[in-house]
């Protein structure tokens, strides 16, 4: 929710651009949520058969990490609930969307 944010986002939004340092732990929080994600979404949608294929699923996987950044950094500077609800409802249903597509369920 609305806030000054964590220390993580905080970082990664102002100081990884100017400290290479900052900037590969950056990194290494992105592609460990990004490898969580993929997790998430293998348990609950597994490739072939025609369902998503495994770049298909990476690529979600990526998706949903850059998004979370996103939200989390918007909370950052929002003081409106309703509007940071909306866009994660907004992201929920774009993924709902998705899988129901892609024959998931």
């Amino acid at each position: 929710m609305p806030g000054q944010g964590c220390i993580r986002a905080n970082a990664m939004t102002e100081l990884a651009p100017h400290d290479p340092r900052v900037l590969g732990m950056s990194n290494q929080h992105l592609k460990e949520l990004r490898g969580t994600f993929l997790c998430a979404l293998r348990n609950v949608a597994p490739s072939g058969d025609g369902k998503l294929s495994k770049s298909e699923l990476a690529e979600e996987a990526g998706f949903l990490a850059i998004a979370s950044q996103g939200l989390w950094s918007f909370a950052r500077c929002s003081t409106d609930n309703t509007q940071l609800e909306g866009f994660k409802t907004a992201l929920m249903n774009l993924l709902k969307e998705r899988f129901d597509h892609s024959n998931m369920c």
